[in-house]
């Protein structure tokens, strides 16, 4: 979906920019029909340039799981954390003293939000000193949040209890593996594989009767290295795109983020796989220096590491890629390893 300059600077002038766009250059374009085979669902993203110089971002979505309402308190929690003096985009209000407004766009009514440009790049990897600049900036969140009593009504991808968010995958494909390979795969530790499984539900149930007792608010809800901007020196100039943000337990956003930003995403070159242990005690350390946990959350956070590590989806596809090639030994060692991270207390 093509978005010209007119229409671009007819949404510029409802959130108060006056000025010719100079240059508008697509970030992402999406348009097609939802599962209903009728019904449009609209994604554009695209930085404009007025000629003073100044860049924003036009956001245009219509997409029903992200309702205008959502968007709006996404926004709204955005623009607290920037009035704080958090490094995020700031949001800019549209004349109907909202942040996300609607506007017909190629014949579709959709939700339209500005924000202002961040200049930099996008990180590219992931090294001590920026993960202890991250952790900072989380547990900065989460204050604030906290002290602002800032909520969005949507759960995050990160959210345990959600049976289709992203943190599950990899529990989700460790219980199918009877089915899979059960009948096919003598010699493979069926009993640890069942003790790990009832051992996961146990710990997740127990936790769960404290879930409610947990501080809860909204979070970014996404720490990709895609999300976050550099300075042409390397120093990190913010974080952007808050289209997921959500409320979360704050303890498990720490953890569960922490571990996808530590052993996910891409390493130094000067790192390898063995250190990124390293780096998430590091994420941790800093993050805690920066926002003390509650009686409650110290409590918990064992048990929220213990149920969220071992099932991680990449760690998920090495077991999986054993079973496979009929490396039977290496499964049952993977197995015994699983088991050890499952039942002992990785935070002093």
């Amino acid at each position: 979906m093509k978005i010209d300059r007119p229409v671009l600077s007819a949404i510029l002038r409802r959130y108060g920019v006056f000025g010719s766009v100079i240059e508008n250059t697509p970030i992402f374009n999406g348009q097609r029909l939802d599962m209903d085979g009728v019904t449009p669902r609209i994604k554009s993203i695209t930085k404009v340039t007025i000629e003073n110089g100044s860049s924003f971002i036009v956001k245009i979505v219509k997409e029903k799981e992200h309702p205008t309402h959502i968007i709006e308190q996404q926004s709204v929690f955005s623009q607290c954390l920037h009035k704080c003096g958090v490094r995020v985009p700031k949001r800019l209000m549209a004349d109907t003293g909202k942040y996300c407004s609607i506007e017909r766009v190629c014949g579709n009514y959709c939700s339209v939000t500005v924000e202002e440009c961040l200049d930099g790049k996008e990180l590219e990897f992931i090294n001590e000193k920026y993960i202890a600049e991250l952790a900072q900036i989380m547990a900065n969140m989460h204050s604030i949040a906290v002290a602002n009593k800032c909520h969005i009504d949507l759960n995050t991808i990160w959210n345990i209890y959600d049976p289709h968010s992203d943190i599950l995958q990899g529990y989700q494909r460790y219980s199918l593996l009877p089915k899979k390979y059960g009948d096919s795969h003598k010699g493979f530790d069926w009993g640890r594989y069942k003790a790990i499984h009832d051992t996961y539900l146990q710990k997740k149930n127990s936790l769960q009767k404290l879930w409610h007792q947990l501080p809860k608010y909204a979070v970014q809800g996404d720490f990709s290295t895609n999300n976050v901007i550099v300075h042409e020196d390397a120093s990190i100039n913010g974080i952007i795109d808050f289209n997921i943000a959500g409320d979360e337990v704050l303890v498990n956003d720490m953890v569960t983020e922490g571990i996808f930003i530590c052993y996910i995403m891409d390493l130094d070159k000067e790192l390898a796989e063995a250190d990124r242990r390293g780096l998430f005690d590091t994420f941790v350390r800093e993050y805690l220096r920066t926002r003390v946990l509650s009686k409650q959350e110290k409590e918990v956070i064992n048990d929220i590491y213990s149920i969220v590590f071992p099932f991680l989806w990449t760690r998920i596809e090495i077991l999986e890629s054993c079973l496979q090639r009929g490396a039977i030994l290496e499964a049952n060692a993977f197995l015994e390893e699983t088991w050890e991270i499952l039942t002992t207390p990785y935070f002093v």
